[in-house]
């Protein structure tokens, strides 16, 4: 089970405190106006069960400022399960066409303990209301991510799960299929879009992308 343990990320002026996104393991923060963090309490014994054993240590809040609102950390341990940001690329729009009210999601990352159970869809549409409305106003939000073509590679699948001791799942569904069944399509791809270091070889591989996008509020 995942709960909800609160990490005062929003500035201690605010009087609204944290609004809260239900998912089918619980319900997480959304803290004003666009981080959304989720944690596992420290004294839930069933922590150490559901995180894997790479994942399984602590951290420690010690962030005294988030974006431009200085905060005082609380300095207590905290199992982070993920995290989603949003960010702006003016040139990148103007490049791919998009609206200058684009926002980019850079990046969202769940724990491998905790794929596949909606985490993932829940932060999505949460981080998708959060930009269309004030102060964003977003019109479109966009993303890119590995082409299904080189994740799906047997020398990949073998480094993003032989690698970490992570069991394969019976059906491997790449992330440009996963944000595609979230009504994403792809709008451009680049070859070379990063460099990526094998941890096996420790060669450097051009990583293809594709570059995705949904509009929000209604916009079509």
């Amino acid at each position: 089970m995942i709960f909800l343990g609160r990490t005062n990320c929003w500035p201690s002026t605010s009087s609204s405190g944290p609004r809260y996104v239900k998912t089918p393991l619980g319900k997480f923060a959304t803290c004003h106006p666009a981080l959304e963090v989720v944690v596992l309490f420290e004294r839930r014994t069933e922590r150490k069960e559901t995180l894997g054993v790479k994942e399984s240590e602590s951290l420690v809040d010690t962030a005294v400022v988030i974006g431009r609102a200085m905060r005082e950390p609380t300095r207590e341990p905290f199992h982070p399960v993920g995290h989603i940001a949003v960010e702006w690329f003016p040139e990148r729009d103007a490049q791919l066409g998009l609206p200058e009210t684009t926002a980019w999601v850079k990046s969202l990352y769940i724990s491998w303990a905790l794929q596949a159970t909606g985490l993932g869809r829940a932060a999505m549409a949460a981080l998708e209301r959060v930009v269309e409305g004030p102060p964003f106003g977003a019109e479109c939000v966009a993303l890119d991510t590995l082409t299904s073509e080189f994740q799906l590679r047997e020398e990949q699948l073998a480094c993003f799960y032989d690698a970490r001791g992570v069991p394969r799942p019976a059906v491997v569904r790449s992330n440009e299929e996963w944000y595609r069944r979230q009504g994403y399509e792809a709008v451009a791809s680049k070859d070379d879009a990063y460099d990526w270091v094998s941890p096996a070889t420790g060669e450097t591989i051009k990583v293809p992308c594709v570059f995705m996008r949904k509009y929000v509020g209604g916009v079509a």
